[in-house]
């Protein structure tokens, strides 16, 4: 694994180091094959949509994951491309990326502003990148 240049690397090794350590006691984990440049470029081109730089360096290490069961899910490109077709209760602005907690917070961005942001309960919180969610998760760990 190439995480060198990787805006993500430091919280990517942690979550990482968490799941090695603790893997006898934490709930499922998963993490696909990274993405290509070519796969995100494609999917940009496809969707129409730009995917915001700190989503893409997610991607560039793992296209789609499971974290500690339902702690957190972020999606690949496929399933991306899945919700952000579907008719939601979403505004348009917002394409969804994965969920979060288990208990139907969903993780987006915002085509408008390219922040990250998470959505529960008809509330908005907003981030300025995927780093700050791997915090999160980090945490929750």
């Amino acid at each position: 694994m190439n995480l060198t240049g990787n805006s993500l690397e430091k919280e990517i090794r942690t979550i990482l180091d968490i799941y090695e350590k603790y893997k006898d006691q934490l709930g499922y984990f998963e993490f696909a094959e990274p993405a290509t440049e070519q796969e995100i470029s494609d999917w940009e081109k496809t969707s129409g949509i730009t995917l915001p730089e700190s989503y893409k360096d997610w991607l560039r290490f793992s296209n789609g994951s499971t974290i500690d069961m339902s702690t957190a899910e972020f999606f690949g490109l496929e399933k991306i491309t899945k919700h952000s077709k579907y008719e939601t209760y979403l505004p348009d602005e917002y394409v969804w990326i994965g969920d979060m907690i288990g208990d139907g917070e969903a993780l987006l961005f915002s085509r408008l502003t390219g922040k990250i942001v998470r959505y529960c309960d008809g509330r908005f919180t907003e981030y300025d990148s995927m780093k700050e969610i791997l915090l999160t998760v980090i945490d929750l760990l």
